[in-house]
């Protein structure tokens, strides 16, 4: 089998990170598990860099190091584990900016078969359950974009639209992300949403473990956004306590409390006798006042909630401090 490497446009910055796992497949001098592969949003994207369509400052675009540039959460934790095991591993991160489950879950499946018998570690940077692909075109959906704070940058920019509206307008998926975000205010289906994608992760998990794998996911952002969507007919995005209700009922914490080992793959998430938590960073980060966002600069005020370079080594310790405190057990 021979791993495919996309040549559209959209795939091109990522043919680096496919020839290495072409690479790391087909070296027939090491065969060690010695590669992690790491999924996730810009919060994980290894080309991450302030967009200037929306980040605002009163000064002007930032300076370089404070835009972007510096190791991302996945590289920070090879370092770690490099530290202690002395010796090499590799990183192929497929992180990518606005992307949802989808993309993730298909850059897993294209791996997969070729690298599982060099891959130990999956690591997992949860992102937005609200994100999804597009069936027929190369583009990410996020029902964010039409938020009631969002509506104005959405349609006002350069030329009378944004470049969200006018390529959501010419796919034809407005009117369906409008009757998404109605649909939110039914309790079953925010938990279907839910389950669809923490299905996903069940089975990554598995097939993770059974090939003698790590796995590790931890949600970086919040599962829903949150806001209002009345301006498109809505009502409200679930909320951080809205989430944290539903996650009591549904199978998938059901099964963990079940078999609570399992917790070990799932960074920020308690089982209790009072119920289950799972927290964000990025909750986590607000709810202790950690300023590790590029905001947080107060020599450049920005608007830009992404993590800073200290924002990256916090996840990446969040990880390993999980998994170190997990793997004896």
């Amino acid at each position: 089998m021979t791993l495919e490497i996309s040549d559209h446009a959209s795939d091109r910055r990522y043919v680096e990170q496919f020839r290495l796992a072409r690479q790391l497949a087909n070296d027939k001098k090491d065969s060690s598990k010695n590669v992690i592969i790491a999924f996730g949003c810009s919060f994980t994207d290894p080309y991450f860099r302030v967009d200037y369509s929306w980040t605002t400052s009163e000064r002007g675009p930032l300076p370089p190091h404070l835009a972007g540039g510096w190791k991302m959460w996945p590289e920070v934790f090879k370092d770690m584990l490099e530290e202690r095991d002395k010796r090499e591993y590799h990183v192929l991160n497929f992180g990518r900016s606005g992307s949802g489950f989808g993309h993730g879950f298909e850059s897993f499946l294209k791996i997969w078969p070729y690298l599982k018998h060099r891959i130990k570690f999956v690591l997992w940077g949860g992102t937005d359950f609200n994100r999804f692909e597009h069936h027929s075109y190369r583009m990410h959906v996020d029902l964010n974009n039409r938020r009631d704070t969002g509506i104005k940058s959405f349609f006002e920019k350069k030329g009378g639209g944004g470049a969200d509206y006018e390529r959501y307008k010419q796919h034809g998926v407005i009117d369906y992300v409008d009757n998404i975000n109605r649909s939110l205010a039914d309790p079953s289906t925010v938990k279907w949403i839910m389950m669809k994608r923490l299905r996903l992760m069940t089975f990554i998990e598995d097939l993770s473990t059974s090939n003698g794998s790590e796995f590790l996911y931890y949600p970086l952002i919040e599962p829903f956004g949150g806001g209002s969507f009345y301006k498109t007919g809505g009502s409200t995005s679930p909320s951080l306590k809205t989430t944290q209700m539903y996650l009591q009922d549904i199978h998938f914490t059901l099964n963990l409390k079940n078999n609570k080992k399992r917790l070990k793959h799932y960074v920020g998430l308690h089982i209790k006798f009072s119920g289950a938590f799972w927290t964000s960073w990025s909750a986590d980060i607000y709810l202790s006042g950690k300023k590790l966002k590029i905001l947080h600069n107060k020599e450049w005020p920005n608007n830009d909630g992404h993590p800073d370079k200290y924002g990256q080594e916090d996840i990446a310790n969040q990880f390993w401090k999980h998994y170190v405190a997990h793997e004896k057990k």
